[in-house]
């Protein structure tokens, strides 16, 4: 359209020269613990109501890789109350499972290797 073009030729136009500040194969400089956080975030907004995803924070207990080349991660969530764990966790543990099991295939996809992911919900 119209309007990219003369988006596309502005940015041409305003662009330095010069050496690339990342690898072309660099899709962000952001560290993998930063953007598994952000995957879990994710899945607890799109599991949880009101104010909860707002309040809960995220503490890595474990970030190593196994002998079989897994990398496995613990987490714990951080809620301000134990009714909020209780809600985290669900009915027969299906909220939890359901993050868990998103967020573990999300971060398979994005770090291309198998992943062990465990979240505790706990009041902290």
């Amino acid at each position: 359209t119209h309007i990219s073009d003369c988006m596309q030729s502005f940015l041409v136009s305003s662009a330095s020269t010069g050496e690339w500040e990342y690898d072309v194969d660099t899709v962000t400089d952001q560290p993998d613990q930063l953007l598994v956080e952000d995957i879990i975030r994710e899945k607890l907004f799109l599991h949880l109501d009101k104010e909860i995803p707002y309040v809960i924070t995220q503490d890595t207990v474990v970030w190593e890789e196994n002998h079989e080349g897994v990398l496995v991660i613990h987490k714990h969530l951080n809620c301000r109350s134990s009714m909020q764990v209780s809600i985290v966790i669900g009915a027969g543990g299906r909220i939890i499972q359901s993050i868990v099991a998103e967020a573990k295939e999300d971060i398979e996809c994005l770090l291309q290797r198998p992943v062990d992911l465990t979240l505790v919900a706990r009041f902290k």
